[in-house]
């Protein structure tokens, strides 16, 4: 029943004991680590000076290198599966979507055009895969050579930068998917390397200081100052507000060219952070074992996340660091566990499973 839309397709696969293909840990191990922190980074609300640092650092890397892993896994060898990956993605982004669409509308919000072009908090991603795994298929293939590989990757980077001059602020996440696609298509060409060779030149203790240093420069040097309209990409330049999926106040060119530059220091910040992650990253059987369930916990956490934010609301759970550590762990282990069985993975795609159902029970004699 897993045969559903994924988040990346499987890790490469190397030799294993007696020629047997085996997933590679450190890859695995690596997932499961950033979706743990996608959900993290989603309880946190309302943060203090030291939330709102940590906060800033785990949003100035995650994202990021889970883009890159998804774009590293991504592989055109067999086009029907590709493709039938894509509509599956699209299906899964869509079920969700439209289920908090219509419960928002229950709860009383307006039917607006806003609500249903812009996607809920997490499904975004969903849908700039489904982008992305088209672009990649219009662009010059992995094996096309360095130096169109470079080039195309290049002129992913200027529209990163340049994207955010479009009108457009949410909508159909076109931001955030333009935004991001310098680090998909950093790992689709990049497939072939050997990062954990390269990457190893950088000294542990050097990605230790690096991540560290981050850390104190949102908690001492930039205390108190929220960069989620940075790192979130889903905001116009134009767009004066940065807590809306929506048009605020049209802001000047001063002001717009001045994100422009925030961009472009994300861009260069997320790329060294990303590094230094994956510097520090070690490979761990269990947790490579439990990254198997990334799309579960990732289209199923919001509900947890709605009844917890709620009960805090209501002040019948505490809020902070340590509450929501342990909401995140509680949160990441029941959804691991849940993953085990196949009604989860046939929500995900429910009309794609019931057809495939229907065909294999119309073939049977």
């Amino acid at each position: 029943m897993k045969d559903v839309a994924t988040l990346d397709f499987q890790s490469a696969p190397h030799p294993g004991p007696e020629g047997k293909p085996q997933r590679d840990l450190y890859w695995d191990t690596l997932k499961f680590v950033l979706i743990v922190l996608v959900v993290y980074g989603h309880f946190i609300h309302n943060p203090g000076t030291l939330d709102l640092a940590v906060f800033n650092t785990i949003y100035a890397f995650h994202m990021p290198l889970f883009v890159f892993v998804s774009g590293r896994f991504t592989h055109l060898h067999d086009r029907k599966r590709y493709f039938r990956n894509i509509i599956r993605l699209l299906e899964t982004f869509l079920c969700f979507h439209v289920f908090w669409v219509l419960f928002a509308i229950f709860q009383g919000a307006s039917p607006t055009i806003k609500l249903w072009i812009s996607p809920a908090t997490t499904y975004w991603y969903l849908l700039a895969l489904v982008y992305w795994r088209i672009g990649v298929f219009l662009l010059p293939p992995a094996n096309a050579g360095p130096r169109r590989c470079a080039l195309a990757f290049m002129v992913s980077v200027a529209i990163s930068i340049l994207s955010g001059f479009l009108p457009v602020s949410g909508a159909f996440a076109v931001q955030r998917a333009l935004a991001f696609s310098p680090f998909f298509l950093a790992g689709y060409y990049t497939a072939a390397w050997d990062w954990r060779w390269g990457i190893r030149k950088i000294p542990n203790w050097l990605a230790w200081v690096g991540l560290i240093g981050l850390f104190f420069l949102f908690w001492q040097v930039l205390p108190d100052v929220n960069l989620s309209f940075v790192h979130h990409c889903k905001w116009s330049y134009w767009d004066g507000r940065t807590s809306s999926d929506w048009w605020g106040e049209p802001v000047g060119w001063s002001i717009a060219c001045a994100k422009m530059g925030l961009r472009c220091l994300y861009l260069l910040l997320s790329s060294l952070s990303c590094l230094f992650v994956m510097r520090v990253m070690r490979a761990n059987r269990l947790l490579a074992k439990w990254g198997s369930a990334t799309l579960v916990i990732y289209v199923y956490h919001r509900f947890f996340f709605y009844v917890i934010h709620g009960m805090e609301k209501t002040h019948l759970m505490p809020g902070g660091l340590l509450a929501w550590t342990i909401e995140t762990l509680l949160t990441v282990a029941v959804l691991t566990w849940v993953s085990r069985y196949s009604w989860p993975w046939f929500l995900a795609n429910p009309t794609s499973n019931l057809l495939r159902w229907w065909g294999k029970r119309a073939t049977m004699p």
